[in-house]
């Protein structure tokens, strides 16, 4: 080990990794501490909302923003909880309350581990800021009995000491709660949009940067792995990080020294397109993949028009084909997610020189 990674460069792969910059979200971290801390300063609640698909930066923007309560005032307790590693509200409530002052295993009520909350947080004269992070299939569960219980604590005890944030991937669930719960949450909603590949590419700079040797990885590969990420896994950034950390580890292990675009289509095409020989029966469209991955380079992933129009005359005299009978198979491949199109240029992007 130790070709691909600086020394201790597999940490900045981690999803639990905070970068230092936060491309394309500082609004959104500008906006969510505003309201934070203007909700806290008058002493009403309404727990804002977070929603957006996996990887598009919501676990980062309120872990971020907790970060910036903690560095600007004092007195403030806050952490970011996981709600897909829990079970039921107990569970949860549990964990949050753990944070702050000891739970027994055993032998407490709901009631009495939240007067216990509640009794830490008055004697200490503490606020607590907490991130409900993926709590979709809690508030499916559960009918929203979470939320129910963290925004009752104020109004039993008669003063603002919890603040919850809700993060979900999709609002379904938040309208599906009931009447009397929808409407004490949502004072803020931020929605997050799937990133494009351009803003991909920025995101995950500083991973690389961080992470990995200088010139350990192409600029093509990058632009494939952002290209792939936005259009197979729909603009997650954790897809991305991962692939591009996926493909280091097959470097190491291989023994090589950088990340070019076929080890990218390598581990993608592993991970992804694992039964495509058994997918593509028609010959024409086989014997044109055939073609289009073995014109590719090591580092290369466009196929420009001129060399789409030699393509199809090869082929044509190779095999036969009509011309319009062709270029109808290379739209199915494009439709079918095989190929990508992008102003008259096939990207081959998925598939391996080694597949035929």
């Amino acid at each position: 080990m130790g070709r691909m990674f600086r020394e201790g460069g597999e940490r900045y792969f981690s999803l639990e990794y905070l970068p230092e910059k936060t491309p394309y979200r500082e609004k959104h971290i500008k906006e969510l501490y505003t309201y934070l801390i203007s909700e806290i300063k008058t002493g009403s609640f309404r727990p804002p909302i977070l929603l957006g698909p996996s990887g598009t930066g919501k676990t980062t923007v309120v872990n971020k923003t907790l970060q910036l309560i903690n560095d600007k005032i004092e007195g403030i307790l806050t952490r970011n909880f996981n709600m897909m590693l829990v079970n039921s509200s107990y569970s949860a409530i549990r964990s949050i309350c753990s944070f702050v002052t000891p739970v027994p295993e055993r032998g407490l009520s709901l009631n009495e581990i939240i007067e216990k909350l509640y009794g830490t947080l008055e004697m200490e004269d503490s606020i607590y800021v907490i991130g409900l992070d993926d709590v979709d299939e809690l508030l499916r569960k559960e009918r929203g009995r979470i939320l129910e219980i963290l925004t009752r604590i104020n109004e039993d005890y008669g003063a603002y000491r919890v603040f919850p944030i809700v993060v979900v991937r999709s609002i379904k669930p938040v309208y599906a709660l009931p009447d009397h719960i929808r409407s004490k949450i949502g004072g803020l909603t931020l929605n997050f949009e799937p990133y494009r590949a351009s803003e991909l590419i920025d995101i995950v700079k500083e991973r690389i940067g961080k992470g990995l040797r200088e010139n350990s990885i192409s600029r093509n590969a990058i632009e494939a792995a952002a290209l792939i990420s936005e259009e197979i896994y729909g603009g997650n950034a954790r897809e991305m990080i991962n692939l591009i950390y996926k493909s280091a580890l097959y470097c190491e292990r291989k023994d090589l020294n950088i990340i070019n675009v076929e080890i990218i289509r390598k581990v993608f095409f592993h991970e992804y397109y694992k039964h495509i020989k058994h997918d593509i029966r028609d010959r024409v469209k086989a014997n044109l993949l055939k073609m289009i991955v073995s014109m590719t380079g090591e580092d290369s992933y466009i196929i420009t028009a001129e060399e789409v129009d030699s393509l199809i005359k090869e082929i044509t005299s190779s095999y036969g084909y009509k011309r319009d009978e062709v270029l109808k198979h290379i739209e199915e491949l494009i439709n079918r997610r095989y190929l990508m199109e992008d102003n008259g240029k096939i990207l081959q992007l998925f598939f391996p020189k080694d597949l035929f």
